[in-house]
């Protein structure tokens, strides 16, 4: 994209990420670590971050995700939106993506970094094998991305395969993934806008030197109120038992890496348990 083309040459930045903010931990695995909560005292600023990390070809990849950010920087997402109502003048969005219907659901993320392997790990670049309760219009801006998207008639046979945000799967499943044949395998590249479907599985790889992407998404809720009633996939048996089916997904998962974690959590709520009935029963014959 001409627009962005010194950006992404890492020849200054143009005023591109002017009011952008991004979680930046130094020499960490940031992915992860923003997904498990944990944050700096502060934010850094993204032409900062692009000029002092990403363009000095540091292995490092951050993304901005209002849920959890929001929380603990409740201004940030004001500054966001101003942030990407600025680009979005800059990249000219096709007047699909500006259809009123779609437009005031959506929430935004950034994507920003640097790789220096091809298609490392998700921790480092990219996404996990994961399944998103999302409508996703992906824009690539500076290098490029692998895609691998699977066929709607893909199943794990796995309580977790309904669905609900946020379902993901590595190692043994992730690799299986990507050997299937009923998958598709395609790459972003600059100037490039992805639809990603709601609701299929796949994963996504950055190739190795800078990246720069956008999405757009409107969230599953929204979608079941406008799609066909024969395309909304059914919730088994009743909300309560799909979260607790989903929960059980998550221990499970949990149980494999980190098992003494699992044992300590149900230990103390079991104990916690045992307390407030002691002091029910306490209450009661005193």
């Amino acid at each position: 994209m001409s627009a962005f083309s010194n950006v992404c040459a890492c020849n200054g930045t143009d005023g591109v990420f002017d009011d952008l903010e991004v979680v930046y931990i130094p020499n960490k695995n940031t992915k992860q670590m923003v997904h498990m909560g944990t944050y700096p005292p502060s934010l850094t600023a993204g032409a900062d971050y692009w000029e002092k990390h990403v363009c000095q070809k540091e292995n490092t990849y951050t993304f901005y995700e209002k849920g959890p950010l929001e929380s603990h920087y409740p201004h940030l997402h004001d500054k966001m939106a101003h942030w990407f109502a600025k680009i979005e003048n800059i990249i000219k969005l096709s007047p699909r993506i500006r259809d009123p219907r779609f437009l005031p659901d959506w929430f935004q993320e950034v994507f920003l970094g640097y790789a220096d392997k091809r298609l490392q790990s998700f921790i480092d670049s990219g996404s996990g094998l994961h399944q998103g309760d999302v409508q996703n219009y992906y824009i690539q801006i500076c290098g490029t991305k692998r895609w691998i998207i699977g066929k709607g008639t893909i199943r794990f046979n796995d309580e977790r395969d309904f669905p609900y945000s946020g379902q993901s799967f590595d190692g043994e499943k992730m690799f299986e993934f990507i050997s299937r044949n009923d998958t598709y395998i395609g790459w972003t590249r600059p100037g490039d806008m992805l639809l990603n479907p709601v609701w299929l599985w796949h994963l996504v790889q950055t190739d190795i030197g800078t990246n720069f992407g956008m999405t757009y998404k409107m969230g599953g809720d929204k979608i079941r109120e406008i799609v066909p009633e024969h395309l909304r996939p059914r919730v088994p048996r009743g909300v309560i038992l799909s979260l607790m089916l989903f929960a059980r997904g998550h221990a499970s998962r949990l149980w494999v890496k980190q098992p003494l974690v699992v044992v300590l959590f149900f230990g103390a709520v079991s104990a916690l348990g045992a307390g407030f009935l002691l002091s029910r029963r306490h209450q009661k014959t005193s």
